[in-house]
């Protein structure tokens, strides 16, 4: 036996249909969203409950279990956990409920097509939706391609910060190094007694991180190059020679 076909209907009559069909589609993606918070959210809620500090290096690198952030994080995981956990239940509901309204808009407009007389500027039949289960898979997947394409970025990025990173430490060693060429040609120059005496200037300078010398090593990095370095160690110097 053939089934059924539905008949093409006025578009305002498809309209309700679709109005429907998407309460449906919406109630459908608040379960689906839900599930996939409260997985999230319980997976870090037991990550603190095995151990705080490894929750606080998970999501806090560097800060304490006890910090703010990390409280502050964890006090909403629990809260965003009890709350799609008690929303669960009561979309389920929804759900029947808004299944049983598309059926019943399905079979009013049904009985009023076949009522109506044959007229011009009717559109097909809205399509049947997707069976549940198929639109969650769906979900699942595309969630899955971005969570991917994210950690792709993420990586990227890792990459380029690092490569960044190791550019101005070369630069920085290679200041260094030009720094230690010209103090060394200096000192090189002076008699015996007056390199005693510098030595024991910048070896105090070392040994005490005065905010002079962090002066210089902030306008180092500033200028990114050797001679904001060479001029404040011979500023620093300039009264012993």
């Amino acid at each position: 036996m053939a089934a059924f076909r539905k008949p093409q209907l006025p578009k305002s009559l498809a309209a309700r249909i679709r109005a429907a069909q998407r309460k449906v589609v919406g109630i459908r993606v608040a379960i689906i969203d839900g599930d996939r918070r409260i997985q999230k959210a319980s997976d870090r809620v037991s990550a603190y409950s095995i151990s705080p500090q490894y929750y606080a290096d998970e999501f806090y690198r560097g800060m304490d279990a006890d910090s703010y952030p990390v409280q502050t994080r964890i006090v909403r995981d629990w809260e965003e956990l009890a709350y799609y956990e008690r929303r669960a239940p009561e979309r389920i509901v929804e759900l029947a409920e808004a299944e049983a309204a598309l059926a019943r808009v399905e079979d009013e407009v049904l009985l009023k097509v076949l009522a109506m007389r044959p007229s011009t500027g009717r559109v097909p039949w809205p399509r049947r939706l997707k069976p549940f289960e198929t639109e969650r898979l769906a979900s699942e997947l595309e969630w899955a391609r971005e969570e991917e394409r994210s950690k792709t970025r993420f990586e990227r990025e890792m990459v380029r910060l690092d490569a960044d990173v190791e550019k101005a430490d070369e630069a920085f060693r290679q200041s260094i190094a030009k720094l230690v060429d010209i103090v060394s040609a200096r000192l090189a120059r002076m008699p015996r007694a007056k390199q005693e005496v510098v030595q024991s200037v910048i070896s105090d300078n070392l040994a005490r991180p005065t905010e002079r010398r962090n002066r210089c090593v902030r306008l180092s990095r500033v200028s990114g190059g050797t001679g904001s370095i060479a001029g404040c160690c011979f500023d620093s110097l300039a009264w012993t020679t």
